[in-house]
């Protein structure tokens, strides 16, 4: 199963669920852009939300478009900059799940609908 769909928002009718998502990226997500030299002043903003519950960010896709990336080793990862300690019980991390919406007029249109 392809977990990656076109950025295309969609944009469902009930206020209650851009709250929500609003929420969402305040506590779990960010605003950020990355360096693209095809992009308006070499620019791509993004919107994206990471979490470990996946349903949770299968359910952003669904619900606003985007796609979803898996970070299997994300805390691997950090753990070998001393940016995060290992578990003391030896236990590994769980997975990190990532929605993302990208593209100045997507971000743009996610951003304006997520205003209070």
């Amino acid at each position: 199963m392809s977990r990656h769909t076109p950025d295309k928002l969609k944009r469902p009718d009930d206020g209650k669920l851009w709250g929500y998502l609003a929420g969402l990226i305040d506590g779990e997500g960010t605003v950020s852009y990355t360096k693209s030299p095809t992009s308006v002043g070499n620019k791509d903003p993004f919107v994206s939300v990471a979490n470990t519950d996946e349903a949770l960010v299968l359910w952003l896709r669904e619900t606003f478009g985007g796609a979803v990336y898996v970070i299997k080793d994300y805390h691997r990862k950090i753990a070998s900059m001393s940016v995060v300690q290992p578990r003391p019980n030896g236990e590994p991390y769980k997975t990190l799940y990532s929605w993302r919406l990208k593209g100045r007029g997507t971000v743009i249109a996610c951003l304006k609908e997520v205003l209070p």
